[in-house]
This record gives structure tokens, C-alpha cells and sequence, in this order.
């Protein structure tokens, strides 16, 4: 007869002491990202009403859209989801090695130095600091800070394992191991300054796309593989050449997908075919690694005690597995003309940290609560259903938005009659109402199950001795692996980290220095030395310096492309137009129109016109959801003014 979580979790006697190890470093990192999931999640439902009130807390420059959205994404991902991932490391770590956690209080001070590099890194951001890269935006002196903390996260994690037997490494040791290097060789690849023109935007691309696959993902699949034993009571993980398959797959194929959101973008139409070539493969990968998860699972599906934390391991695998899916269909040059530059990048990120991610995260912290925080976690049914139901309205709506505004900008330009800019952006702005509105509901039901889980988990009744409810058992065998399923060679530390550096060394060179190699973006187009050329000094300059500051890239494009939803917005856009600005802002959604050749446009009043737009945009435009910049100093506001109608196109016999 199967006995219930609750009865032995009574019955279960308190754990032995794991050799020396006293969990302070995992309880610290998981009350830190709790806290800053909170204050992320309050920051992330504000943003969300400000798409149906712009003017929602307006008149506060730090609270203004464009400088939250990048405040907010980064204490979502190196708040929560990093500080949690590596407190999850540093809990499953020493049990898989069978070895303490070598250097507790170097993982501490790995703790303050991330900690503090993000806060400062959001303050500079609120206080106008922006670098407008896209999940770049901390100043370069607040990556540092946080690159030195993850230094000193590799040193622990590495010496950690190396106190176990380093010849023959489980596939949890692997993808955690070469999860945190991962995280290191992003974080400073991303941050390497100076990149000019495009290649800036290969390195946000691939960026994004490092830190999405090879650190949430990877640390992810990490932690299940970990928890299903614990969970079902069978033995850990047996490296088999399915594992092994899954891991080399995820380490090769996911970086190289960078490209995929730059289909038909200014960057050429080779970067397109590889974008392509290695989503599709990036299915097969990660269907490869589900079915490992599943199989896992064969007949032991009766044998969870903790069914709860079962079912939230496998909603996070099942939105992991769908990531690859909505990356496809913005490679795809068929599909990308209808969801390219729209919301439907949101609902892949969404999917990402608040699906994957979150509920991965959560899934270790329930399991893990009792043990390090000696109370259990509280909300379960609630916390789960809410958090499904939140992340479904949230990522259907940006699904919905992405589809509907694509074909609204196709039917404009085929009409002959609008253009998606200037009075015909409204066709575009009445279709986003509806999908707004279920954002914002999606948004505060998730976020009123994580705030009510949060508080349960800080304000419970510490037992002590409590521990993670332990799973049922019953007479049933165990699974048995086929013998020719086991890999004839074990994966070694020494072989693990030969291939991950080699194969993120690779992905490098296809997706970021081969493409910033390529000739044509580095020669200036007579675009770029006419209209975009920023001397010291002029009124064009500091306005691009405030339409960084205030992160205008967040809602609006710098870049027409050759299908028919850019007719009408002027000349196609070519890699040389950006090779006199860094960074380059060619942005990656349309929630205003595009601004690549706004100055040539429909601008006809000039700079006074953008100025007085920007400092009361609903006065002669009622429908936009553009926020008032009336906070802006005189000076400001004009150079940024100044700055959009400048960007114009090339007349003729302009030289």
C-alpha cells in the first residue's frame, strides 16, 4: 500500500549530517532570490498596466517603461533565477559527488559579489546608466562585480566535484559543472566592450541565447535529473547514450541558434540559413533529452511520494521542450513575416523564465525547504495551479499579439492606404488592446501565486529536523537499463571540460566572430556617414545618448526589412547603415513603429513635432501607448527629439 507524503515525512527521522556541510551558503542564495523574485514580480506587473495606462506611475523617470523593463528582466534572471540556480547547485552538488561543498564561504562571498553587482547594476539602469544592449543594460563596471562572483562560483563548483571521483561523472554533475562555467563564459563574452556596428548585435543575440539554453536550461535539466530519484527512490541517474546525447546536443546546438531572431534583419542571409539550420536541429536535441526525463520515469510513476514537486519538474520540462519550437518559428523566413519584430519573442522569454526556469526553480525549493530552511513549503496546490494558469494567459497573450499584429502590419501595406507608422501605427495599437488586457491578468495571477508561495516559505513553522517528503515504496523492481545503453567510457571531469569550453568555443565563432568578420557591416553606407554619425557634442549625439538612457529600444525597431509588412518605412536597411554606432539600437519588437528612417518619414514639423510628441504623445494621438517624457529636462528632451528626425534616408544627390 503506497503511504502518503504527509505521513512519512512524520515518520521520517531527521537526516544525517552531510559530512561538514551545514547548507548556510544554499539557505542564503535561496532566501536572496526569493526576495528579489518578489520585488521582480512587482516590477513586472507595473510594467504590464503601463501597456494598457502609460501614464500608470508616470512623471518618475526610473519607473518610466523603458528604463523598468530592463530593471525588471534583470532581477527575474540574475536575481531569481541565477541566485536561486546556484543555490540549487550548491545543494546538489555535494549530494551527487558525495563530497562537502568545498569553499562554503567562497559561495558566500560568490553570493554578495552577485548580489551586489545586480543591485548596483539595476540602480545605474533606474538612474539612467544604461549600456541599451538588450539584457546587457548594467553599466560594465556592475558586470564586473558579477563577474567576479561567478569566478569564485566556478571555483567552488570545480573543486567541489573534483572531491568525488572525477574518472566516472553522473549526468547531474555534468550539466551543473558545465552550467556555471557556461554562465562565466556568457557573462563575459556579452560583456566585451567596444563592439561596433552589428556586431554588437550578434553579441546580445548570442547572449540571449547562451543564457536561455546554456545556463537556465542546462542548470534545469540539471536539478531534474537530480530530484527524479530522490522523488521516485530509485537509484541516481545512470550515464546511458541517450544522457550523454541530450548533454553534447544542448552544449553544441543552442548558442549556435543565436542568429534565429535576426531573420531577414540587416545581418545577411547566411546568418539567416545557419539561425535556421540549428533550430531545427535544437528540436530534435531537446526532444532527445525529454525522452531521457520520461524514461527515467517508466514505471516509477507510482512510487512519488511528493507528487506536487513531480508535476511542477514536468510542467518546466514541458515548457523547456516548447522553447525550441517558438524559436523555429521566428527563424523560419515563411513564419518570421508575420511574427518578427512582435510579441512572440516575448512569449519565448516568458516561456523561458517565468515557465522553464520558475517552475524548475520552484520545484528544488519545495524539495528543499524542509531540509535547508526547516519548514516546509507552503501553497502547493494553489502556487501550482495558479502558476500554470498566470503563465498560460501571459504567454498566450503575447502569442496572440505576435500573430495578430503580423497579418494587421501585412493588411496595412497591402492596403495602399496606411503605413504601420506615424496615424497608421492605430491599426496596429487597437489590436494589441485586447492581448494587453489578458496580460495584465495573467501577469498578476502569476504573480499573486509566487507572492502567496514566498510568503509561506519565509513565514511557515520551523520544525526542526523537518525534511523533504521521501517517496513511496513499494515491492515494484527497479528499472533496468539496457546494457547497451550504458556508455562504454565514462565521461570524466577532464573530458567534460575539454568539451564544453571546445564546444562553446565553437558556437563563438559561428554565431558572433565570423558574423562581426563579415566585411560589408563594417563599411559605412552613405546612410550611416550622412545620418548616422555622432560627433562629440551635437544635439543628434546627446539625444541618442537619452534614447539609450531610456531604453526606447525596448518598444521600437531600428531596422526595415525586405517583406512586404516594412512597405512603406522606407529603404531596406544594410549592414553598413550601422557601422558608425555603438551599440547599435536595431531592437527586437514593435510596440511603437519603427524608427530607421522616421526623420525622412512622416516627420514633416521636424524636430519641434517628435519634441512635443514625446513630451504629450496623446494629445494629438489619443490611442498611443507611448509614456510621456515631460520629466526630461528642456535639453534632453530636444536632443532626443533632435535625434529621432535625424534619422533619416538618403535623398537624391545627397552626398
Amino acid at each position: 500500500m503506497t503511504t502518503t507524503a504527509e505521513t512519512l515525512e512524520a515518520e521520517a527521522p531527521a537526516p544525517e549530517p552531510f559530512h561538514d556541510h551545514t547548507d548556510r551558503a544554499v539557505k542564503a542564495h535561496l532566501q536572496a532570490s526569493l526576495v528579489l523574485f518578489a520585488v521582480g514580480l512587482l516590477g513586472l506587473v507595473v510594467l504590464a498596466v503601463k501597456l494598457i495606462e502609460p501614464e500608470f506611475l508616470g512623471g518618475v523617470a526610473f519607473l518610466s517603461y523603458g528604463r523598468m523593463q530592463p530593471m525588471v528582466t534583470s532581477l527575474l534572471l540574475y536575481g531569481w533565477l541565477t541566485i536561486g540556480l546556484l543555490g540549487a547547485v550548491w545543494y546538489v552538488v555535494p549530494r551527487a559527488t558525495g563530497a562537502p561543498l568545498h569553499g562554503e564561504r567562497l559561495a558566500l562571498v560568490s553570493l554578495g559579489l552577485v548580489t551586489l553587482g545586480l543591485l548596483a547594476g539595476v540602480a545605474g539602469i533606474g538612474a539612467g546608466l544604461s549600456e541599451g544592449r538588450r539584457y546587457l543594460e548594467m553599466p560594465i563596471w556592475a558586470d564586473g562585480i558579477v563577474a567576479l562572483g561567478l569566478v569564485a562560483a566556478t571555483v567552488v563548483v570545480t573543486r567541489t566535484v573534483q572531491g568525488g571521483d572525477v574518472k566516472a561523472l553522473s549526468p547531474v554533475q555534468w550539466y551543473l559543472v558545465a552550467a556555471v562555467h557556461w554562465l562565466l563564459f556568457i557573462h563575459v563574452v556579452g560583456n566585451i566592450p567596444g563592439l561596433t556596428g552589428l556586431s554588437s548585435m550578434f553579441q546580445e543575440s548570442f547572449f540571449r541565447a547562451g543564457l536561455v539554453g546554456l545556463w537556465v536550461g542546462a542548470a534545469g535539466v540539471g536539478v531534474t535529473y537530480f530530484l527524479i530519484p530522490r522523488l521516485t527512490g530509485r537509484p541516481a541517474f545512470t550515464a546511458t547514450q541517450m544522457s550523454v546525447l541530450g548533454f553534447w546536443s544542448l552544449a553544441f546546438l543552442w548558442a549556435l541558434t543565436a542568429p534565429a531572431e535576426l531573420t531577414y534583419g540587416p545581418g545577411g542571409d547566411w546568418l539567416d540559413t545557419i539561425g535556421i539550420i540549428f533550430s531545427i536541429c535544437l528540436l530534435v536535441a531537446v526532444l532527445v533529452i525529454l525522452a531521457d526525463i520520461v524514461t527515467a520515469m517508466r514505471g516509477m510513476w507510482h512510487r512519488v511520494g511528493d507528487r506536487l514537486t513531480l508535476r511542477l519538474l514536468m510542467a518546466g520540462a514541458v515548457c523547456f521542450a516548447i522553447l525550441p519550437l517558438l524559436n523555429l518559428i521566428v527563424a523560419l523566413r515563411s513564419s518570421n513575416t508575420v511574427v518578427g519584430y512582435t510579441d512572440w519573442g516575448g512569449a519565448y522569454e516568458s516561456l523561458a523564465v517565468l515557465g522553464a526556469g520558475s517552475l524548475w526553480l520552484a520545484a528544488w525549493v519545495r524539495h528543499a525547504a524542509p531540509e535547508v530552511l526547516g519548514r516546509p513549503s507552503g501553497f502547493g496546490s494553489f502556487h501550482y495551479v495558479a502558476s500554470l494558469t498566470g503563465l498560460a494567459l501571459v504567454v498566450g497573450s503575447q502569442l496572440l499579439a505576435g500573430a495578430v499584429t503580423g497579418f494587421t502590419w501585412a493588411a496595412a501595406a497591402n492596403s495602399a492606404k496606411f503605413i504601420n507608422a506615424g496615424d497608421g501605427w492605430l491599426n496596429t495599437a487597437a489590436t494589441l488592446e485586447l492581448p494587453h488586457a489578458f496580460r495584465v491578468t495573467g501577469v498578476a495571477v502569476f504573480t499573486a501565486a509566487q507572492l502567496a508561495w514566498i510568503v509561506a516559505s519565509f513565514g511557515g513553522i520551523a520544525r526542526p529536523g523537518a525534511v523533504a517528503a521521501l517517496a513511496a515504496q513499494d515491492d515494484s523492481p527497479e528499472p533496468e537499463v539496457t546494457q547497451e545503453l550504458l556508455l562504454a567510457r565514462p565521461l570524466g571531469l577532464g573530458r567534460l571540460r575539454t568539451g564544453y569550453v571546445g564546444l562553446f568555443a565553437v558556437a563563438a565563432l559561428f554565431a558572433l566572430v565570423l558574423p562581426s568578420l563579415d566585411q560589408p557591416q563594417a563599411e559605412p553606407t552613405r546612410l550611416a556617414d550622412a545620418h548616422r554619425y555622432y560627433p562629440d557634442g551635437a544635439p543628434a549625439t546627446i539625444g541618442r545618448q537619452v534614447f539609450i538612457a531610456e531604453g526606447c529600444v525596448a518598444c521600437h525597431t531600428q531596422s526595415v526589412r525586405p517583406i512586404v509588412t516594412d512597405v512603406g518605412l522606407g529603404a531596406v536597411s544594410q549592414p553598413g547603415d550601422y557601422a558608425r554606432e555603438t551599440p547599435v539600437q536595431v531592437g527586437w519588437v514593435r510596440l511603437g513603429p519603427d524608427l530607421m528612417h522616421a526623420g525622412s518619414r512622416d516627420l514633416t514639423s521636424g524636430a519641434s513635432f517628435v519634441t512635443d510628441h514625446l513630451a504629450d504623445p496623446r494629445r494629438l494621438r489619443p490611442w498611443s501607448i507611448m509614456p510621456s517624457y515631460d520629466y526630461l529636462s528642456d535639453r534632453d528632451l530636444n536632443a532626443l527629439g533632435a535625434y529621432i528626425a535625424g534619422l533619416a534616408s538618403i535623398a537624391d544627390g545627397e552626398e
